[in-house]
């Protein structure tokens, strides 16, 4: 093309004198130039027209005239040249080292600035695939009379040897309407097209139907099937870009038709903010009139390549919108109804596919009253924004239509998608889920799953569900999928999180929860958080700072105790960890010298005169100390507690989050921070249970985690989980027999015996709760599958 245009070295300025010829007045025009003259057309070269509104001239290329030096060009180009490139569209197999228009998604989603910062990643190849073709499963299924086993050989290999009515599966293939409303660089729109045009190849092959190019069916798939919405203009120009490579590159003859319009089908808007398409009511059926013309006016337009013609088209189609009900011209958000009005005159969407912006909930505060307003089924307000993605998913589709996302899989147990979880399992039928857990499917880190469900009222039958942690399996995920699959029951899934695992699993989290009596009632409410400072620097000191506080001043030594954080806890018994707390309680908890003091200038002159040293250090940081909100009476004071003589008893000590729980004693009246809970008891027995195999498999099962428990992620140990932990009651020989195996290990807890000891802990807990054979077996393997320790 470049030397079509003429090249750099016929060119002044090969920018204005060249390329924007070649592309406003040769790629983009139909051959309308007032003047047709040699000169124009030595111009723009020997390009061919190839019409796509990325090549027609906008108000800002009219304006904006920029001028850049003919050497930037000649570096461009040489960097271009050390490349293959190809206009064909990679394939999960592909192996041919070239440069295709996939990487036009890549190089978008990866670079373009702010494209992040709106959560926007780019889905890999084999994903995608995976993801289309299992829509595509459920949705054949419920269009035709095939068999499932059938549809599953015809769309995972192209095998259409075995279907009974190949007519009617074309004309299913040839109607499906599907729509990615976060359609970003067209990565599922390119999916989809690939999927269809092989499934209708491999028709035409085994039953000679569908008989026309491969150029023809891929402009009939872009034309009849693919819909897609994206806030960003840019993303949606490179959307079409792909489409019309994709397109173009299979067209046989010297000089290539010109490419459609597809402004009508990859729109620019915002898929969330507007409101939610409603079922044809009377008003519309009155309207089918204005929707047909918006119809015939979208197919001539998608096939008019003069610009004069094209804007004709295009205020004749505003107007008709304008006259349809609910048409509001000036509202922020996309409105579907409208802009597609001859898909929802239909239903709705037979597949909404995609992967939602991974948008935490801090970065939508100005839209949270509108997304309160639009979706008060699922809202929360701690809720990240993939969460009305999938409401909005849900209500993009027609009956029996199906669901496709690939998302955070935080909504599997996170509080702020409760909400999420009870409309899917209570409103639609459940049909596949793919759990990721820690594999880094994108560069954003975030854990992700792949979602399928079905625009139909929930009858209770069983979906399939896996867990995939192995990186190697994302270029398989079909077959990963079936060998990881397990069978499970909606009515298995609570509402307080969703757990994937088997049947037998749910029968036996189910029986635990069954016995003894809740954490919380054993406990009689008393486990606590650790202490809240909101200065850890200031009253958090080593060995050095603690002996010179009191070489300073002997009297600092009753301020100052043994502390720990989480993340230095070990399992069974505390260890010094050369950290110690200032504990200085609030006034309205302690007694002080200087309690009931005036005002607050002679409190601090009698705490300056009690504890000099003390008062130093913390004056120190005396403007953090007086900011925080976590302080007592005065400044240097800790917050109100009610239960600082807890932490002088012994106790149980345990992390807020960590890889397992890791419980242990202590006697040593150990403060902790917040990352630490504790429980003011002497009950080794109980410690015992705590860290049994069996409350680790537990906890596994059934508390919040970052990452993947089962892969190294860490469990939330957080007391909305563990007041539910169910606590057998024990019989004061067992209690005898436990405690004298914890303390056998609390006397020695370095030694080499003590994994042994623990597994008889193990072997009279799973007695203690009555365990069976079967179900001890189900939980080791549970720890054999995930390579663990047994």
């Amino acid at each position: 093309m470049i030397r079509g245009a003429g090249g750099l070295e016929h060119s002044e300025n090969f920018l204005n004198d060249r390329l924007y010829w070649a592309f406003f007045h040769g790629l983009g025009n139909a051959g309308d130039l007032p003047e047709e003259s040699a000169v124009a057309i030595e111009r723009r070269g020997e390009v061919p027209f190839l019409n796509g509104g990325l090549f027609e001239m906008q108000e800002y290329d009219r304006r904006n005239r920029v001028h850049i030096p003919n050497d930037k060009f000649a570096e461009i180009l040489e960097l271009f040249e050390r490349y293959n490139f190809t206009v064909t569209e990679s394939t999960p197999l592909d192996i041919e080292v070239a440069v295709d228009p996939e990487m036009l998604g890549k190089v978008f989603e990866e670079l373009v600035t702010g494209r992040h910062d709106t959560g926007s990643y780019y889905t890999p190849r084999p994903v995608v695939s995976f993801m289309c073709r299992e829509s595509l499963k459920i949705c054949l299924q419920n269009k035709t009379d095939e068999t499932e086993e059938c549809l599953k050989r015809f769309v995972d290999d192209g095998d259409a040897t075995a279907i009974r009515d190949p007519e009617k599966l074309l004309k299913v293939l040839q109607t499906l309407r599907i729509c990615d409303p976060a359609c970003g660089s067209g990565a599922y729109l390119l999916g989809m097209m690939s999927e269809l045009l092989r499934l209708r190849e491999a028709l035409f092959q085994t039953n000679q139907i569908d008989s026309t190019t491969t150029y023809q069916r891929k402009l009939d798939i872009i034309q009849q099937n693919l819909y897609g919405v994206d806030k960003d203009d840019f993303a949606t120009n490179i959307a079409m870009l792909r489409l019309w490579l994709s397109l173009a590159v299979d067209f046989e003859g010297d000089t290539p038709e010109p490419l459609p319009n597809l402004d009508y089908k990859v729109a620019t808007g915002d898929s969330l903010t507007g409101p939610a398409p409603e079922p044809p009511d009377e008003q519309i059926r009155h309207e089918d009139h204005l929707i047909r013309q918006i119809q015939e006016h979208k197919a001539e337009y998608s096939i008019t390549y003069i610009d004069p013609e094209k804007q004709e088209l295009r205020e004749a189609i505003a107007e008709l919108k304008r006259q349809l009900h609910g048409w509001q011209p000036d509202a922020d958000g996309f409105i579907w109804q409208v802009e597609f009005s001859e898909v929802f005159q239909e239903g709705g969407f037979d597949v909404v596919i995609g992967n939602p912006p991974y948008v935490r909930q801090e970065l939508i505060r100005p839209i949270k009253p509108t997304l309160r307003r639009l979706f008060p089924e699922v809202y929360a307000g701690t809720a990240d924004l993939y969460v009305y993605f999938y409401k909005r998913g849900t209500e993009l589709l027609r009956t029996s239509g199906v669901l496709t996302y690939i998302s955070s899989n935080s909504f599997l147990r996170a509080g702020f998608s409760k909400k999420l979880r009870g409309f899917f399992a209570g409103k639609m039928r459940l049909q596949k889920l793919l759990d990721f857990g820690s594999i880094p499917v994108f560069r954003a880190h975030v854990d992700t799953c792949i979602f399928l469900v079905e625009n139909t009222e929930p009858n209770g039958t069983v979906f399939l569900a896996a867990t995939v942690r192995d990186q190697a399996d994302i270029p398989r995920l079909s077959e990963a999928f079936q060998e990881h699959a397990i069978s499970m029951r909606p009515r298995d899934l609570s509402a307080e999180g969703w757990v994937l695992t088997s049947a037998e699993a749910y029968r036996l989290l189910e029986k635990l929860e069954n016995v003894g009596t809740s954490f919380e009632e054993y406990v009689d409410g008393g486990f606590y958080r650790g202490m809240t400072i909101g200065c850890n620097e200031a009253f958090i000191i080593n060995e050095f700072v603690r002996q010179q506080l009191i070489f300073e001043n002997a009297n600092s030594s009753e301020l100052i105790k043994p502390s720990l954080r989480g993340r230095t806890l070990k399992k069974w018994k505390v260890e010094a960890t050369n950290e110690y707390m200032i504990v200085i309680a609030s006034s309205t908890n302690e007694e002080w010298p200087w309690s009931n003091a005036r005002n607050a200038s002679e409190a601090e002159r009698i705490f300056e005169r009690t504890y000099p040293a003390i008062y130093q250090h913390l004056n120190s940081y005396r403007e953090r100390l007086i900011a925080r909100e976590d302080q007592g009476k005065f400044y240097w004071e800790l917050r109100s507690c009610a239960y600082y003589a807890g932490f002088a008893k012994p106790k149980i000590i345990y992390p807020q989050t960590a890889k397992s729980l890791y419980a242990c004693y202590d006697t040593d009246k150990t403060f902790g921070v917040n990352s630490i809970y504790f429980i003011p008891t002497d009950d080794l027995s109980l410690l015992a249970i705590l860290n049994s195999q069996l409350f680790d498999w537990y906890a596994r099962h059934k508390f919040q985690s970052l990452n993947d428990p089962w892969a190294g992620g860490r469990l939330q140990f957080l007391a909305q989980y563990m007041k539910h932990v169910p606590i057998v009651d024990r019989t004061a020989t067992q209690r005898a027999e436990l405690t004298n195996l914890v303390e056998r290990i609390l006397a020695d807890p370095e030694s080499g015996g003590v994994r042994d000891i623990e597994r008889k802990i193990d072997v009279v807990v799973y007695q203690l709760y009555g365990l069976t054979d079967a179900e001890i077996e189900l939980i080791k393997r549970s720890y054999r599958d995930a390579g663990m320790e047994v």
